[in-house]
């Protein structure tokens, strides 16, 4: 058994709260708490309330086969198990002097007998049960054997006298535990006892009788089975408590549960057969899998061996290791090493198609079988999906081809695998080369690239569909599309594109990962050198962060509320930290050199290495026209920056989009700013239009550049119009998540982005993204984008295998490697159980982290046993889980769910006494404390008290840390996609345990619990289709006013009728009465109305009737907007286009697509406010 596995083993047992699977016979003693609070696994309720109509939990525990009769036509099954009961208990005579009331320092008469417990185990075996094949439906019930089991068990319980007796009770039925104090009460422990007896007891003879039922009977098998289950039967086997809570609460407990329940039931007559997975897709790559042993009823089943099957209360799941086939494994005859595909990339391109026709042989054998099993319709499937295959190798070919004809293009792609390799080295990483999926993403992408500066007689439609990536989280995306854009950089560089954002990196919302940005930085600043050193004009290489919240938006101006908001000077020292995006400088590979300054004259936030050594501070060009960043490393953080100086790749959330309605400096990446500023970046006009800060009066000020092209000390240069204007490249990160109203509302802004684009000269932007579900994917691309969808990787010729992707084997065994196990807990009880259940669970993992700790350093010959080590192996095994299991990670969906666990989790550690201390992720966590966290997870010594991290979603997504390999998901996300995310967490590198803690109280999650296997098993099926509409009801009303916004801000004014144009709406009305205002109208209206209306190629895609709906109302709002405006009233003419069009539509343009309702906004007004802010972010 592998240590992970054998962890699993152990703590199973010790969330049952348990050593041994069978307690001693005397018991164990609970001071203080009643044992159904801290026993986790398998425990049955009690007898359900009738009187009761909310959720009860499970009282039974039930084994489901499918089975045949013997020739005689009898069935029988021999039943064994055990469970746990509990009886109330005297307490030692310390607890009771302990937990006296004293009154003037002399206990008072009257007390509270404080609460004790006894846990015992009933083990039970050789219960034969005969059922009859001609009498369906009827139960056949094993009660007497085991009352008469329990029955001589009471015996011996009873014979204590510190097992409660039946009790007095109260008017609500619950036992009366007031005694009264004197002298001789508390002598001894039998004096105690005798106390109790006497004062508590109403009849010594009687102590709680637990009900407990055994019964199977046989079912028909039901016609989903299909014709192979004919003449077969359902065997129902159940282990059920009877009691009722009323009963026990006469004898002090108030949940007479079972606890660690187990059945075992042995076919001693008849046959056994899998039965189907109840979640089973129909897929033929699926029907390679012969079923399940048997269904679990609130538990999960295990074939111990042949015809011997046993629930499981904390049932597992093995996720097999995925891992990218090396290039031997396919006979590659070429490694894709980043050296060799710098140096010679046309041998190893030519060795990788080589070996993607030989995958075709296997999908030609998987094609035969199903055609000779008859199998036609899998067979129409299979053929579709080898299809797929090809059509994703003759994209490849293609791209290869491409690198062959042109020379340039291939200087490009070698340069790229050069700053590749020198980031993936700088950053400490082993990896030497691309997986092979990479290589064939970025092969599949060379003529998007490539067509960005072709003419127009060669373009093949590149730009007009989006490519969606579908592949296991932690396979490598972020370095494929670092790879992409790197080339990107260059080939446009070489084309003379000497400046403008190549590609805009997105997320929804606020699910960036600071690793992520940590490892663009590299490759981008690799990139960077690159073209300095191979003398490739134009400005540096540079990263934007720009997002919806969470950075300023203006700098430099003191309008308003910018003045306490965003005005540089106003920036507390903790505020500016929160800005630091990386921690490791990108260019040296110095760890921990870099930190925020700011400088005031360029009114700029920087990044600085404190490597006086590093490229960045010698060795980087300062420009011709000061476009250089020597002294700093390249990174913009306020929105005003980066439209001042266009970096290279913008990074950010969906909702930044908004901004094209409000922002008129978003044309600036349209190619608007015609010139630059050596202080201040890119400009409209030829005087520069930006502010520095200076210090005057002792108070600082924004004051006009008043740089221009003619007459100042620094001049303002003009520049060469942009080439390729526009993004090159969108990647959307977490597809999947661009749903429902956000998804909606961005779709009609992404066309409003391409056509804006188009409209000023430039090509649409390639869509590149990923998802964690590929279910519907063309239709969610369809909705979203208004393009064709192109899936990469095809589907390979095995579930769960692609031709870029295998199932690890142990080169040993030849047995499956494993990822990640799974394993789930369904905890009951009253209140927030299931809360206090990942407190419980988190402790007891760490404790038994500790306890392995102990026993490893001391060569624990048993332990060692038990994961298959040797004492020579100790020290290494010591290491590995200090580092890699030291610390775990709870996934919280909501911020009340995280309260309350941290509330638990301080109860459970004070209990317990140990120093065990939290890390806090959520949405309102700064980048920079991420970061922080997770360097200290990385760095932290073993004993480190920082032993927990408790986190929402903001971790599910880029975040890799090797060192977390056990994670607790507290219920079930909201989503299947975004479990699939989260639990990526854990298991990254090596292999992980995610432990589900389910809520018994909820239906679904209860359906997961029962079906745990089957949902781990097709995780990846189960994703939903992503919802999403472009033509939702009213829709058109929220989003119109920002489309027709953005056009008039962002390319009118650069039409020649629209120089006099801004965002005051009496300009607008002064150019709508002009004799250019129907010139001016028409060519306004036709780029709104472009911006949305479906395309022709795609007129087929969607309801006819949709369409023409959709169109009316289109046209009709636009002209109705342009009628209003025409015929303004003079006493609005002051408003701002916003206020105008938001009069107009009954809606203002979008400033988040969360605008959903009104929002409130706390605002900090001044600097020492802004830091009480950023401490309560902490």
């Amino acid at each position: 058994m592998g240590l992970t596995a054998a962890f699993l083993d152990e703590m199973r047992l010790r969330l049952s709260d348990k050593e041994v699977n069978v307690l001693p016979q005397d018991g164990k003693l609970y001071d203080g708490i009643e044992p159904s609070r801290v026993s986790l696994v398998g425990c049955l309720g009690a007898a359900p309330d009738p009187a009761y109509t909310g959720p009860q939990p499970p009282n039974s525990i039930g084994i489901v086969l499918l089975v045949s009769p013997d020739k005689e036509g009898w069935i029988k099954c021999e039943l064994s198990g055990q469970f746990d009961v509990v009886h109330r208990y005297i307490p030692d005579l310390r607890s009771v002097e302990e937990n006296l009331i004293l009154d003037a320092g002399l206990p008072r008469r009257g007390q509270t007998l404080p609460k004790a417990f006894k846990r015992y185990t009933v083990s039970f075996s050789s219960i034969m049960l005969d059922l009859d094949p001609g009498k369906p439906n009827e139960w056949v019930s094993g009660k007497a054997a085991i009352t008469a089991l329990l029955n001589a068990e009471q015996q011996r319980w009873i014979s204590d006298p510190r097992v409660m007796r039946l009790c007095h009770t109260n008017a609500n039925g619950n036992a009366r535990f007031g005694y009264n104090w004197s002298d001789t009460a508390l002598l001894d422990q039998t004096s105690l006892n005798r106390t109790v007896h006497e004062q508590i007891a109403k009849d010594r003879n009687a102590i709680l009788n637990y009900s407990i039922n055994l019964r199977a009977r046989l079912r028909p098998t039901p016609s989903a089975f299909g014709a192979n289950a004919r003449g077969s039967f359902l065997l129902e086997v159940f282990l059920e408590n009877q009691t009722t809570t009323d009963h026990a609460r006469a004898f002090g407990v108030d949940s007479p549960y079972l606890l660690d329940a187990r059945l075992l039931t042995k076919l001693v007559v008849g046959e056994s057969y899998k039965v189907p997975h109840r979640l089973q897709p129909e897929e033929y790559r699926y029907r390679d899998d012969d079923g399940l042993p048997g269904y679990g009823i609130s538990c999960a089943v295990v074939e111990v061996e042949k015809k011997l099957f046993m629930t499981d209360g904390m049932p597992t799941s093995a996720q097999p290791r995925v891992d990218a086939p090396s290039p031997e494994e396919v006979d590659m005859d070429y490694a894709p090493s980043y050296e060799m595909l710098a140096r010679d990339p046309l041998k190893v391109c030519d060795s990788f198609l080589k070996t993607q026709e030989r995958y075709l042989g296997e999908w030609a054998t998987r094609i035969s079988n199903l055609e000779s099993a008859r199998l036609m319709a899998d067979k129409e499937v299979a053929l579709a999906d080898r299809d797929a295959f090809q059509e994703e190798t003759r994209r490849i070919r293609d791209g290869v081809e491409l690198l062959r004809k042109h020379d340039d293009l291939r200087q490009c792609f070698q340069w790229m695998n050069e700053a590749m390799g020198t980031a993936i080295m700088i950053q400490g990483k082993r990896f030497t080369g691309w997986h092979l999926f990479q290589l064939g993403f970025i092969l599949s992408q060379i003529r998007s690239i490539y067509e960005r500066h072709a003419t127009p007689d060669e373009l093949r439609g590149s730009m007009q569909t989006a490519d969606v990536l579908w592949f296991a989280t932690g396979g490598g995306k972020t370095e494929a599309y670092l790879g992409i854009i790197s080339m990107a950089l260059l080939y446009g560089r070489l084309k003379g594109r000497d400046f403008g954002t190549t590609a805009w990196l997105r997320f929804p919302l606020r699910m960036l990962s600071v690793q992520q940005f940590q490892r663009l930085s590299y490759v981008l600043a690799q990139t960077n050198i690159l073209r300095q050193r191979e003398r490739l004009n134009g400005w540096p290489f540079t990263i934007g962060y720009y997002t919806g919240e969470g950075t300023p938006n203006r700098v430099s101006s003191t309008y308003g509320e910018d003045m306490q908001k965003g005005f540089l000077p106003s920036f507390s020292e903790e505020r500016l930290k929160s800005y630091q995006f990386i921690t490791d400088c990108p260019y040296c590979g110095t760890t921990d050199s870099i930190s925020i300054a700011t400088d005031m004259a360029r009114a700029r936030i920087k990044h600085i290495c404190s490597n006086p050594e590093c490229w960045s501070n010698c060795q980087a060009e300062p420009g011709e026209h000061g476009e250089g960043i020597r002294g700093e490393v390249g990174i913009y953080v306020s929105d005003e920056e980066c439209y001042r100086y266009l970096p290279s790749v913008l990074v950010g959330t969906v909702d930044k989009l908004a901004v094209i309605g409000h922002n008129h400096r978003f044309v600036n990446f349209f190619g608007g700013a015609r010139y630059f500023c050596p202080e201040h970046g890119f400009s409209q006009r030829s005087k520069c239009e930006h502010r520095r800060i200076e210090h005057h009066a002792e108070k600082w000020e924004a004051l006009d550049c008043g740089n221009n092209t003619r007459t100042s000390m620094i001049k303002v240069v003009p520049t060469a119009p942009m080439r390729d204007p526009g993004f090159s490249l969108l990647i959307q990160d977490e597809l999947h998540l661009l749903r429902e109203s956000l998804g909606n509302f961005d779709a009609h802004y992404e066309t409003l982005l391409s056509t804006l684009q188009i409209s000023h000269g430039g090509r649409a932007p390639k869509v590149l993204s990923a998802t964690a579900t590929i279910k519907d994917f063309d239709d969610h691309i369809h909705h979203l984008y208004l393009r064709n969808a192109v899936r990469f990787p095809a589907p390979g010729v095995n579930q769960g295998e692609s031709f870029y992707a295998r199932k690890a084997k142990d080169d040993e065994t030849g047995s499956h490697l494993i990822r990640r196990w799974f394993a789930g807990i369904l905890p009951i009880g009253r209140g927030r159980v299931a809360m206090k259940a990942v407190a419980e669970a988190s402790s007891r993992f760490l404790d038994q982290v500790d306890d392995w700790r102990d026993k490893l350093a001391h060569e624990d010959a048993k332990l060692l046993k038990a994961i298959g080590l040797t004492s020579g192996q100790s020290q290494d095994a010591l290491l590995y889980i200090e580092k890699n299991l030291n610390t775990d990670l709870v996934y919280a969906n909501s911020k009340r769910s995280i309260t309350e666990i941290m509330r638990y989790m301080e109860e459970v550690n004070n209990k317990t006494g140990a120093e065990r201390k939290a890390r806090l992720l959520d949405g309102e966590t700064r980048l920079d404390m991420i970061l922080n966290a997770i360097r200290h997870v990385e760095t932290k010594a073993a004993d480190d008290t920082c032993r927990h991290i408790i986190a929402t979603s903001v971790v599910s997504h880029g975040v890799d840390i090797a060192e977390l390999n056990f994670m607790i998901v507290a219920g079930w996300p909201k989503s299947t996609a975004e479990y699939i995310q989260a639990s990526a967490r854990s298991g990254r590198v090596h292999p992980g345990i995610v432990l589900c803690v389910l809520s018994s109280h909820q239906l679904f999650e209860s359906g997961v619990f029962m079906n745990f296997g089957d949902y781990h098993t097709f995780l990846d099926r189960l994703v939903d289709a992503v919802p999403i509409n472009r033509f939702a009801p009213n829709i058109i009303d929220r989003t119109l006013p920002g489309v027709m916004s953005a056009v008039l801000l962002n390319w009118a004014p650069q039409q020649r009728w629209g120089g006099d144009l801004s965002h005051r709406v009496k300009d607008l009305v002064t150019l709508l009465r002009s004799d250019k205002g129907k010139v001016a109208a028409s060519e306004i209206k036709k780029i709104v109305i472009n911006a949305l209306r479906i395309p022709a190629p795609l007129i087929d895609i969607f309801d006819s009737r949709v369409i023409t709906g959709f169109n009316t109302a289109l046209v009709g709002r636009v002209d109705n907007a342009f009628f209003e405006l025409e015929r303004w009233p003079g006493s609005k003419t002051d408003q701002t286009l916003s206020e105008a069009l938001g009069d107009i539509f009954g809606y203002a343009p979008f400033r988040s697509f969360r605008d959903i309702e009104n929002q409130i906004v706390i605002k900090p007004v001044n600097s020492a406010a802004d830091q009480v802010f950023m401490a309560m972010a902490r």
